[in-house]
């Protein structure tokens, strides 16, 4: 009889630094900045883990934070569950986690194309999946079906963490489950970022009307996350809402342009 792989214990709770601390992600303005605290829990030849802290100030208030364990990962013989503890296999090798708190989120980049058939089927916890993970992935799934953003790193935290508040906006979410009847899986809605610049943002292949090479999004929202006059979450409310009821009239062709 083969003896079980002995599981190896992370503690998700870690605030245990290693040089990359206090990475602020400031994109020039004074008025909105994320500040990230990264805290590694494991690296291998396979696997990264670690803890991000990710909190939202406007004019020095906080306004939104995210507990993130994040997981890169070479292979996609991985399967995630939960009693207690977060377990995740990988390869063979269990891994548990002992969440920080029952807000910590999971997310999961993988390398490869496709994601494992099943990951998730026993785990009822906030997952996020991501395939092809790079450090410049410039376009990345968000927990609101048919949404992704796309734009650098820092247009992504700051757009996450505003998506966040908006969770439970009644009204948003009922137009989204609206959007979603015509075309459950196509990918519906790309926020991209506006004012980036053509090298931050526009790659090889960029198609103006979809916002990324070869996508299956209809409508592209370009969205500045610097709107003066009203804060950054109103401003997101704004846009998206706009272009959601667009989408439920039967006009879902086009690029919906928002001005600042």
């Amino acid at each position: 009889m083969t003896n079980p792989t002995p599981s190896v214990l992370l503690n998700g709770r870690s605030t245990a630094c290693s040089g990359q601390c206090n990475v602020e992600l400031n994109e020039g303005t004074t008025a909105y900045r994320q500040d990230q605290d990264i805290y590694p829990l494991l690296e291998t030849a396979e696997v990264e883990i670690q803890r991000r802290l990710t909190d939202a100030k406007n004019d020095f208030e906080p306004v939104a934070s995210r507990d993130e364990i994040v997981i890169w990962s070479k292979t996609d013989n991985i399967r995630v569950s939960e009693v207690r503890c977060i377990r995740i296999e990988i390869a063979g090798q269990p891994y548990l986690i002992e969440p920080s708190s029952d807000q910590q989120e999971l997310v999961l980049q993988f390398a490869g194309k496709q994601l494992p058939t099943g990951i998730d089927a026993h785990f009822s916890g906030s997952l996020r999946l991501d395939t092809e993970a790079t450090q410049n992935k410039t376009l990345i799934d968000t927990q609101i079906p048919n949404l992704s953003i796309y734009g650098t790193p820092q247009f992504q935290f700051r757009v996450l963490a505003q998506l966040a508040l908006l969770a439970g906006q009644p009204a948003l979410r009922e137009l989204l489950q609206s959007a979603r009847k015509g075309d459950p899986q196509g990918e519906r809605l790309i926020l991209m970022q506006l004012y980036a610049g053509n090298n931050a943002v526009h790659g090889q292949g960029w198609d103006p009307r979809t916002g990324v090479e070869g996508a299956t999004a209809i409508t592209t929202i370009l969205y500045d996350p610097y709107t003066h006059g009203e804060d950054a979450v109103t401003a997101l409310f704004t846009v998206l809402y706009s272009a959601l009821v667009d989408l439920s009239a039967g006009d879902p062709t086009g690029e919906v342009a928002f001005p600042d």
